[in-house]
């Protein structure tokens, strides 16, 4: 595994973050991945070695100079229907539960 960076947006918030790059998806350091798309807790790799900032951590540290979502709470939720899926950054909205 080797370690890109790039320019993410979601909506309206932006930032320069870290990620990880497999070559191969058969490798036996994927069996400890957890996470959705990047939101889940920073944490050590299994052999102790450091893993870059999942992307709602690093859109939000303060910092990233690169990012305008130092202020966003570190919250999200996924809303998902048959037709449609939403996420939502800094918590939820209580009017898009039905």
């Amino acid at each position: 595994a080797i370690t890109c960076a790039d320019y993410v947006q979601l909506g309206e918030y932006k930032a320069r973050v870290p990620f990880g790059c497999f070559l191969k998806s058969s490798t036996p350091q994927l069996k400890d991945v957890d996470g959705v798309a990047g939101f889940g807790i920073p944490k050590v790799g299994a052999n102790g070695e450091t893993l870059p900032m999942p992307l709602l951590w690093a859109l939000t540290d303060p910092r990233n100079v690169e990012s305008n979502a130092q202020g966003l709470k570190r919250k999200f939720t996924f809303f998902a229907g048959k037709d449609a899926g939403e996420l939502q950054l800094g918590g939820y909205d209580p009017q898009a539960i039905e």
